[in-house]
C-alpha cells in the first residue's frame, strides 16, 4: 500500500545532498509498517528528493532514483515501464489511458495500492517539462489518491525549482500553516516557516555540522518573518471599511493597507488552538495543545507606525481579553490565570485617520513560557 511512500518527503529534506541516505531511513521507516514494493516506495522517493536538490532535470532524477532500490521489484519494472512509454514518444494523453487500462486500482489489492498511484507520478515528473505549475495539475487531474501523489511530486519538484519558481497560488493559501495528525498534541499546531528549519537543523546535525543559531527559529513561542511568504500561520479579517493584506518583506509580516475609513478596526490574528469545527475534515482525529497558557505575557515588535491605534488581544472560549490601545513599537499582553483555552491571539488595529494604502510591519511576536494554568 502507498502509506510508507506518502511519509517518505522528511527523509529527502534531511539528506538533502546523499541519496543513499534518504532512502536508506525512508526504508527503515517504511518497514515497520510495511514491505515488498511498499518499502521499495519509501526509499525511491526520499532518494529523488534528496537528488532534486542538486540535479535540476526530472527525467534524470526519475531514472536516477531506480539506482536506490530493488531493480527487481515491482515497483522498479513499474517505473522502467513508464520511461519506456515517454522514451517511445507517446503523447501524455495515451501515457495517462495506458496507465488506466492496465494499472488501474481494480489491478491490485487493498484500500490504496502504491502502484497505481506511482504510474501517475512517473508520468506526471517525465512530461510535466521541470515546470512545477504544470506537473503538478497534470498529476492531480489523473485523480486516484491525489493528496498524497501530490505531496510527493511537489516535495520533489519543490525541491528540483526552488520556492522562486514556484507560482504563489501554490503557497499563498496554506498561509504558512502546518496542522498534523500525531500523538504529540505540541507538534500538530505549527507553520512551514519552523518545519522548513527545523528539518534544515535535522540535515546539519546528520552531518555533524553546527547547529548553533537555530534555537530561536526552532521555538514554537518565537516567530520571526525572515523566510518567503513565511507569514507564521497570522491572518487578518479584511473587509470593505478596512481593507488589507498579509505579507512577508523585509523580515516582516507587512499589512498592507489598502483603504481604510475613521474609527474601523481590523484584527491580524494567529489561531493557537483548533476545535474540531475550525477544520474541515477530522477523519484523523488530531489532538491539540495549545500555543499559549494563561498567565503567559505576548509580546508584539513592530516598526514605527502612523494613522492607527493599535492594541493586543486574546480570544478565550467565553472571553477576549484586550491590552491598551497605544502607537507604541512594543505591545504587550499579560493573561490572566484561570482555567481558560486561549484560542486565537492577534492585534486589533483602528484606523485614526481616513487611510489610503500604509503599512504595518511587525518584526517579531513571541510568548515568555511564564504558564500559571488552572486544569
Amino acid at each position: 500500500q502507498i502509506g510508507g511512500q506518502i511519509f517518505s518527503d522528511c527523509w529527502g529534506y534531511v539528506a538533502y545532498d546523499d541519496a543513499l541516505l534518504a532512502a536508506d531511513l525512508a526504508g527503515k521507516m517504511a518497514s515497520a509498517m510495511h514491505d515488498l514494493d511498499g518499502i521499495e516506495g519509501a526509499r525511491y522517493v526520499a532518494a529523488c528528493i534528496s537528488l532534486a536538490f542538486k540535479i535540476k532535470d526530472a527525467n534524470q532524477v526519475v531514472r536516477l532514483g531506480l539506482n536506490y532500490i530493488d531493480k527487481n521489484s515491482t515497483y522498479a519494472k513499474l517505473v522502467k515501464e513508464i520511461i519506456d512509454l515517454y522514451d517511445h514518444k507517446m503523447s501524455q494523453e495515451e501515457c495517462l489511458i495506458y496507465i488506466l487500462n492496465n494499472h488501474g486500482y481494480d489491478r491490485y489489492p487493498g484500500v490504496c495500492h502504491i502502484l497505481p498511484n506511482t504510474a501517475i507520478m512517473i508520468m506526471s515528473l517525465l512530461y510535466g517539462e521541470n515546470d512545477f505549475s504544470k506537473t503538478m495539475t497534470m498529476l492531480c487531474d489523473a485523480g486516484w489518491d491525489t493528496d498524497c501523489t501530490c505531496g510527493n511530486v511537489g516535495s520533489i519538484m519543490g525541491a528540483l525549482v526552488g520556492v522562486d519558481h514556484i507560482d504563489s497560488k501554490w503557497i499563498v493559501p496554506i498561509k504558512d500553516r502546518f496542522i498534523g495528525s500525531s500523538l504529540i498534541g505540541t507538534w500538530n499546531i505549527d507553520t512551514l516557516s519552523r518545519q522548513a528549519y527545523y528539518f534544515t537543523y535535522l540535515a546539519y546535525k546528520l552531518k555533524g555540522l553546527n547547529t548553533s543559531g537555530f534555537e530561536n527559529y526552532l521555538s514554537q513561542s518565537n516567530f520571526k518573518f525572515e523566510l518567503p511568504y513565511g507569514i507564521q500561520g497570522f491572518e487578518c479579517d479584511s473587509y470593505r471599511g478596512f481593507e488589507s493584506n498579509l505579507i512577508q518583506r523585509n523580515n516582516t509580516l507587512t499589512c498592507v493597507i489598502n483603504n481604510a475609513f475613521l474609527n474601523e478596526t481590523l484584527h491580524i490574528y494567529k489561531k493557537t488552538y483548533y476545535r474540531p469545527n475550525d477544520l474541515y475534515d477530522v477523519r484523523y482525529q488530531p489532538s491539540f495543545s495549545p500555543l499559549i497558557y494563561p498567565n503567559e505575557t505576548i509580546t508584539f515588535k513592530l516598526e514605527p507606525y502612523e494613522n492607527v491605534m493599535i492594541r493586543p488581544y486574546a480570544k478565550g472560549r467565553d472571553k477576549t481579553y484586550f491590552g491598551v490601545y497605544s502607537n507604541q513599537t512594543e505591545l504587550s499582553l499579560k493573561l490572566e490565570v484561570n482555567d481558560d483555552v486561549i484560542l486565537e491571539i492577534g492585534l486589533e488595529l483602528k484606523a485614526m485617520n481616513r487611510i489610503m494604502h500604509e503599512y504595518i510591519r511587525i518584526k517579531e511576536v513571541n510568548f515568555d513560557g511564564n504558564v500559571d494554568c488552572m486544569i
